[in-house]
């Protein structure tokens, strides 16, 4: 069975559905965009803490499954809107001294609830059809994109977090069309007779 995952396309056109000029918008854009660069668990992104970012070395360390702490990088445009987030948005979000990136008002971490709420508004809100909008889904479309793109199941296991490469072999399933794609590329027969057909 392929498992479900959304599209750079239809995630692009989420974001575009979010108001980012509001504190809260300024939050969940930068959550969505943590979750689908790295395919951080929703669990590992609730307990964030600021002091988990390190801009310059490019990564953030999380506390995964098991207690088992890990880097898992993140790209410029990610660190651009989390930078901007910190000394904007979330200033007005009166949190004070609270450790967390993204925490509710009483100064404890956000919720998962939270977070799984504002994703199905705004797949109403963007009128995408047909499509499941979660933060698992969002694991399960960077891991497969992350591989489409051709990556390494080995970047990709440490990225996730998984113990056992077992697990992230099952875990991701690439779509038929990629690797139809990847198969035109690299059969033997395609490499043989490249300038036969």
């Amino acid at each position: 069975m392929l498992v479900e995952i959304i599209t750079p396309e239809q995630f692009k056109s989420l974001l575009s559905n979010i108001d980012t000029s509001t504190p809260d918008g300024s939050k969940y854009y930068c959550i969505l965009l943590i979750l689908y660069d790295n395919g951080m668990r929703i669990s590992e992104l609730v307990t964030l803490r600021i002091s988990n970012i390190d801009f310059e070395g490019k990564t953030i360390r999380v506390m995964g499954k098991g207690r088992i702490e890990r880097l898992v990088p993140i790209t410029v445009y990610t660190r651009r809107h989390i930078a901007k987030y910190i000394d904007g948005a979330r200033s007005k979000l009166s949190l004070g001294n609270c450790p967390y990136l993204f925490a509710n008002y009483d100064d404890e971490p956000i919720s998962k609830n939270s977070v799984q709420q504002f994703m199905r508004r705004l797949l109403v809100k963007s009128g995408l059809k047909g499509v499941k909008f979660s933060p698992h889904i969002l694991r399960h479309s960077f891991a497969t994109q992350f591989l489409a793109n051709g990556d390494s199941v080995f970047h990709l296991k440490a990225i996730l977090g998984h113990k056992s490469l077992t697990t992230t072999l099952r875990y991701t399933k690439l779509q038929v069309q990629d690797i139809q794609k990847q198969h035109e590329k690299f059969s033997p027969i395609a490499q043989l007779f490249r300038n036969k057909s």
